[in-house]
């Protein structure tokens, strides 16, 4: 329930001195904490609204029981709304008890949940008297929900969502809604502070990207080396086997790969020739050789260093169709 406060009727107490609680009255409110929430006891606030979760204690200093029912209860927003205690308050696990009163010179502690808009905050909370309609209040500022993926959150503050929903305030601190950097990092895209020191995306400055990122400086992963500033796997990397720049060569119907530094590749020729020839030819040793002749390419194993006979070993007739040359180095 909602209304514009236009006057107190009765007794309202505000203390001076107390920032928290209003005391030297009949009925003292003294709010020990509150937060903005979503959900209350399995309960959802409406679209829109979110809950304020108010933890009093309240002391009786009257000579007269009073009742602690939640719509006796109210939060006051800085422009004078007022939003009268829920019955949700009966499904918080801390909630004031609708057949609870307090007796005079008792007092006792325990939750009230208000609804209110989620981007509203609060200035007081309030307690009216049955009948005589007597006011008390007590200060109470909460801040305003942001509802990120059905959660509040304090946009105001809250590092993860600062501003708006899901804008990391990053490398700083989320003030008044802004993200404030720390040392030796920026708003690269104007939201989210980055750490320029160490930023794969901005490294040293904004919009830099590297592989990786040590003191502002781009460097490569370990076991990595940069080849025209590219980092690359001198390990296993074919076209940088061993060294920036050494392919790994493969010819006609050649395979090839590199295996820790050093190339291993199948090289094809159609030429009467030596695979010791074809092998050194790229740099490389002659480790095996295969010929294979036509048309069912019939493999026989061959010598490194001899030519293949043109025709096949069984003297068929069958003509050399190709070499295959197994080199590494």
């Amino acid at each position: 329930m909602v209304r514009k406060n236009h006057f107190w009727a009765g007794l309202a107490c505000l203390s001076l001195l107390n920032l928290f609680a209003c005391s030297g009255s009949d009925f003292v409110l003294e709010p020990v904490g509150s937060v903005r929430t979503t959900e209350v006891g399995g309960v959802s606030a409406p679209s829109g609204d979110a809950f304020v979760v108010v933890d009093l204690v309240l002391r009786n200093n009257s000579s007269v029981s009073h009742r602690i029912l939640a719509p006796l209860f109210s939060v006051q927003t800085p422009n004078g709304l007022e939003f009268m205690g829920d019955a949700v308050t009966e499904a918080h696990p801390q909630g004031c008890k609708s057949t609870a009163s307090l007796a005079p010179g008792g007092n006792t502690r325990c939750t009230i949940v208000f609804t209110a808009p989620a981007n509203e905050t609060t200035s007081l909370v309030a307690y009216t008297a049955e009948g005589s309609g007597d006011r008390y209040q007590a200060p109470l500022k909460t801040g305003t929900c942001g509802i990120c993926d059905g959660q509040c959150h304090d946009l105001l503050t809250d590092p993860d969502h600062c501003g708006a929903c899901n804008v990391p305030a990053g490398a700083g601190t989320c003030v008044e809604g802004r993200a404030i950097c720390q040392a030796n990092a920026e708003r690269c895209d104007g939201k989210t502070c980055v750490d320029l020191l160490t930023s794969p995306n901005h490294c040293g400055t904004c919009n830099n990207p590297e592989p990786v990122c040590v003191d502002g400086q781009g460097t490569c992963k370990q076991g990595q080396t940069s080849c025209d500033g590219v980092c690359k796997s001198l390990g296993s990397d074919p076209s940088n086997c061993g060294t920036c720049g050494r392919q790994c060569p493969g010819v006609v119907w050649g395979d090839y790969h590199c295996s820790g530094g050093s190339c291993e590749s199948i090289i094809t020729t159609t030429e009467l020739a030596t695979c010791d020839s074809v092998c050194s030819a790229h740099g490389l040793e002659c480790e095996y050789a295969v010929a294979a002749y036509a048309p069912q390419d019939y493999e026989f194993s061959a010598e490194c260093n001899a030519t293949p006979k043109a025709t096949d070993p069984n003297n068929l007739g069958k003509p050399l169709h190709h070499l295959d040359c197994y080199c590494s180095g």
